[in-house]
């Protein structure tokens, strides 16, 4: 068995010159550790934020370009309508032809809007057109050109209120 009572405590003693090398290096590695795991973090913020700040530069210029595009077919669509009443009244040849160049800058500005989106942008340009293309051929029936204007104006309408709504809501960042 052995005696508990004559077990010695051994105890070592640090030279004070070893205490500093060992609190040096473990100061050292310390700081090491620091600065990389900081140099990490802050990389990884800044790519963070630059992405952020892209998506949001991208999203003003697509809000710019949005704007362009639907005040640009709204306001072909209005010409062609008033183009289409000033035919209606008994317009000549040169009538005609500025109502089918009125209706060319309208497939334009809705191929623009569909660029610029969105979907149901995209949707509502492509049957403004397509609404608008049913002109009628001569000027003598008014109540073809009244129904053709009712239907223009309704779809272009509804495309201003929806344009509306999207130059109001603020961009997703994604």
């Amino acid at each position: 068995m052995i005696d508990l009572i004559s077990i010695e405590s051994h105890h070592v003693d640090m030279d004070p010159g070893l205490a500093v090398v060992w609190g040096a290096l473990i100061g050292v590695g310390g700081a090491i550790v620091g600065t990389l795991l900081g140099a990490i973090t802050g990389g990884r913020a800044a790519r963070i934020g630059a992405r952020v700040q892209g998506q949001v530069n991208f999203n003003g210029w697509l809000r710019d370009q949005q704007r362009a595009a639907y005040a640009e077919m709204h306001a072909t669509a209005m010409e062609t309508v008033e183009l289409g009443h000033r035919f209606a009244r008994g317009g000549g040849p040169a009538l005609k032809d500025a109502l089918a160049g009125s209706l060319y800058k309208l497939v334009r500005a809705g191929s623009t809007v569909g660029m610029v989106g969105p979907a149901s942008m995209k949707q509502l340009a492509g049957e403004l057109v397509m609404v608008a293309y049913k002109v009628p051929e001569s000027s003598s029936s008014g109540e073809l050109w009244e129904k053709w204007t009712r239907n223009v104006t309704a779809v272009l309408s509804e495309f201003t209120g929806e344009a509306n709504k999207i130059i109001a809501e603020p961009p997703a960042l994604k």
